[in-house]
């Protein structure tokens, strides 16, 4: 993670900027350790420029909880720049897809 004061994670909706607002966040998450576990599919990786790219990728985040296990889908992307000789991470941005089989089409 890149110590850049432009920094930012958006998980959810929510926005942290700057690495202390993220390292509280995944503080956070990491209170739920064992509640989810997230596994990238296939990383599309795009560069942007020399010393940067963009990294797009599949995920699925199983979770768990009394007992039982579900997965839900989403996405992933990153934005990295290349420093002192390794990839550091600006930017993440985490959303998932919501099953709707439940709602059929003209329900309200």
């Amino acid at each position: 993670m890149s110590r850049r004061p432009d920094v930012s994670s958006v998980t959810m909706g929510a926005v942290a900027r700057g690495l202390d607002a993220i390292r509280r966040e995944t503080g956070t998450l990491a209170g739920m350790q064992g509640a989810h576990r997230m596994a990238p599919g296939t990383m599309d990786v795009i560069p942007l420029g020399p010393g940067y790219a963009l990294v797009v990728a599949q995920v699925t985040f199983e979770l768990a909880a009394e007992g039982s296990s579900s997965d839900l889908h989403g996405a992933l992307t990153l934005v990295v720049e290349k420093s002192s000789g390794k990839w550091k991470l600006l930017h993440e941005h985490v959303s998932l897809q919501f099953p709707f089989s439940d709602v059929q089409e003209g329900t309200p």
